[in-house]
């Protein structure tokens, strides 16, 4: 058998990590969350692909950091990205993931801008950058890369402003007003240097592997 043009195949042993998300419960921030002087509003917003499934995250009057966090344990390199939008009030976002007060990595985004307005890193975490989309419904995709040792906690949060210095972990230490508020929806951790397109997930973590698909030149068999 030959052909004149390239073909693909699978060859039934090499593997290809498809997409994945080893956060859980990925779309309900009040299970599995931990808050920390926040409330949060389950299924409150319309979401980018038209539920009404995103959460309204508030902060209370507390002079602190005000994040939601979800404890897991991974390392290497990681992409951690979510779909916010502006609640009430003027507050921006920060994500980020952590295993010590030393170790950290965030980034914070305005999301009336559409812009990343400060990314940090500490300890031995590096290589960080972040990203910021438009999606549907007034809603940002905002994701932070970075390459760690150990993670033991993805987090996102609010902060009063686009640029600080005083908090714990890479998020704003401040006082809340009790009313200001952000949106969150999907929220999504991936082993990998690059976002892929977003995987809900329930009670456990996605990660699948597929066939790689091959390819052979043409006149090969």
């Amino acid at each position: 058998f030959t052909r004149a043009s390239t073909a693909s195949y699978y060859d039934g042993k090499t593997y290809a990590k498809a997409e994945e998300n080893l956060l859980i419960r990925s779309q309900e921030f009040q299970s599995s969350w931990s808050a920390q002087l926040v409330s949060v509003t389950s299924n409150d917003v319309v979401a980018p692909e038209g539920t009404t499934t995103a959460d309204t995250v508030t902060e209370d009057n507390s002079a602190s950091i005000h994040r939601i966090r979800q404890g897991l344990s991974v390392s290497g390199t990681l992409t951690l990205s979510v779909f916010a939008k502006a609640g009430t009030g003027s507050r921006f976002l920060t994500i980020g993931v952590n295993n010590s007060t030393a170790n950290y990595a965030s980034a914070t985004f305005d999301l009336s801008a559409g812009t990343n307005t400060q990314t940090l890193v500490n300890g031995t975490y590096s290589s960080q950058s972040a990203a910021i989309t438009s999606v549907a419904n007034g809603f940002y995709r905002c994701s932070l890369t970075v390459t760690t040792d150990t993670v033991s906690g993805a987090l996102i949060g609010l902060s009063a402003t686009s640029t600080f210095s005083s908090g714990s972990r890479g998020f704003e230490s401040y006082t809340g007003d009790g009313s200001s508020s952000i949106v969150l929806w999907g929220a999504q951790l991936e082993q990998r240097d690059t976002l892929t397109a977003y995987t809900p997930t329930t009670d456990q973590p996605i990660t699948n592997y597929i066939p790689a698909l091959q390819t052979a030149s043409a006149g090969e068999a």
